[in-house]
């Protein structure tokens, strides 16, 4: 037993004197290799290390006294960025609910069409369509819209408008050479929201109920028997909310009576009355998709109206073909084809 004891610890020892010497010659070879790659990129050894860091920080150093306004960029940048987050957080001055990312995308698009300078063939446009899907908030965007862009206030008093007025008012629209648009004499500020029956009680809630105190916007429901005690002061609102059968009421109206009323108002054709008495600064059409027959007296109706602008607020603006949507181009006065 004592033999085998000792057998058993000489070879325990040659074992550990075998593996200590490959572990030597491993680290003598690891260390000769890299001291060919260091004498191959410049004479440098592996002591040298701590001079390399050294040196490193040393360059770091000098480059940033060389340009110290690096970091103070990277710093503006970064608040910029934040400054724009917070910009783009659907916040509009007035509003008291935030609009989700593709209303804030809608009301930008909206906006640029009023005032933007982005000019198609060298006319800038006054309005469009804004086709967005039942129940996507059409009305929060327009009212969005009311608020960001309003009139200014520096513009001349009204003056009595004929139809002979608007072809020369509306080529005298804007001015040539300026990104700035002027506005024609009689332009009020007031903005013209025709809808279904049905809807106009809603957009009054919906603008009373989302617009702050700080912003309020006076509303006139134009509808009814009372509608005529508000003929004289439309202007003086900020929105007036009508029906398409209001407005082809009144567009009827116009011109009907019998013997010697008929030739007085024969000859007062040229003046207007009524809804078509004011030169809005914005029509916003809601369920545009009532005037798709071009033939019809609300169609025409609608065209006779004067503004500055001009939305159509539909899902579908097109039903069964695309003749339906020739009525709503020729609202938006979209040349060649009004």
């Amino acid at each position: 037993k004592e033999r085998a004891k000792q057998k058993r610890s000489k070879t325990r020892k040659g074992k550990k004197k075998s593996q200590e010497g490959s572990q030597k010659e491993s680290s003598q070879k690891q260390n000769l290799e890299v001291d060919d790659l260091a004498a191959q990129l410049g004479g440098v050894k592996v002591s040298d290390s701590s001079n390399i860091d050294k040196a490193d920080q040393e360059n770091t150093k000098s480059a940033n006294s060389t340009d110290p306004t690096g970091t103070e960029k990277e710093e503006e940048d970064v608040s910029e960025a934040e400054e724009g987050d917070e910009e783009d957080d659907g916040t509009v001055e007035g509003l008291k609910v935030k609009l989700l990312p593709h209303q804030r995308e809608g009301t930008d698009w909206m906006r640029d069409k009023e005032i933007g300078q982005n000019r198609v063939k060298g006319v800038l446009p006054k309005g469009g369509i804004l086709a967005d899907d039942m129940g996507l908030g059409k009305t929060v965007q327009a009212i969005a819209l009311i608020l960001t862009n309003r009139k200014p206030k520096d513009q001349p008093a009204r003056k009595k408008r004929t139809s002979k007025d608007s072809d020369t008012e509306s080529e005298a629209s804007e001015t040539k050479g300026t990104g700035k648009r002027k506005f024609p004499p009689g332009l009020s500020k007031c903005t013209l929201v025709v809808a279904p029956l049905a809807l106009i009680k809603q957009w009054e809630s919906e603008i009373e109920d989302k617009v702050e105190r700080s912003q309020k916007l006076r509303v006139c429901v134009y509808h009814g028997a009372s509608r005529s005690k508000d003929t004289g002061r439309l202007e003086d609102y900020d929105v007036v909310i009508t029906t398409y059968g209001t407005l082809t009421s009144e567009h009827g109206g116009k011109g009907k009576g019998k013997g010697k009323d008929k030739d007085k108002d024969n000859k007062k054709s040229d003046e207007k009355s009524g809804l078509f008495s004011v030169y809005w600064y914005r029509i916003i059409l809601d369920e545009a998709h009532t005037i798709k027959n071009r033939n019809a007296k609300a169609t025409q109706a609608a065209c006779a109206l004067d503004a500055e602008y001009r939305w159509c607020l539909t899902g579908t603006p097109m039903h069964n073909n695309l003749d339906e949507l020739q009525s709503l181009i020729k609202f938006l006065s979209i040349k060649p084809f009004d």
